[in-house]
């Protein structure tokens, strides 16, 4: 309020300075700050209208860089409740949750973190799909943890 009230009183000093000049100058002083009034307001209008332009090309540039770098630190994954596709950021310093965009439920993201080596790629059709995976019963009795299955 008290912003409001100090910005009026100065707009009228400032008309009050113009008005007074212009009748020492010799012209109608009342017509001078109803003129000096309007020039303000009309000047301020347009200044505060750039402005507020400026800022909000400014803040859509922030925002668009603050999701592009969103999108290099997240990944989509499904809602637990729903199952809709939701863009969830993954960060390795904090817990991973993120609100649902359809149903706005709390969901949690776990990551699990594989090491691999390094090999050359095999020689294959690379239109053919095929899978090469090496003593896959094996791997999966030992993650089972119990007795191997015996090949035929």
């Amino acid at each position: 309020m008290w912003l409001i009230l100090k910005s009026i009183f100065l707009t009228f000093c400032v008309a009050g300075i113009i008005s007074t000049l212009a009748w020492t100058v010799g012209y109608d002083p009342i017509k001078a700050g109803v003129f000096a009034l309007v020039g303000q307001y009309i000047f301020f209008y347009i200044f505060n209208t750039i402005l507020q332009s400026r800022a909000a090309l400014k803040n859509k540039e922030l925002e668009n860089e603050r999701i592009k770098e969103f999108s290099k630190q997240g990944t989509v994954v499904p809602c637990a409740y729903c199952g809709e596709d939701n863009l969830a950021p993954i960060r390795f310093d904090v817990d991973n949750k993120f609100a649902c965009n359809t149903c706005g439920k709390i969901n949690s993201v776990y990551i699990n973190i594989t090491t691999a080596q390094v090999t050359n790629p095999l020689e294959a059709n690379p239109l053919a799909v095929q899978a090469y995976i090496a003593d896959r019963e094996e791997a999966i009795q030992k993650i089972r943890n119990s007795e191997p299955i015996e090949r035929a």
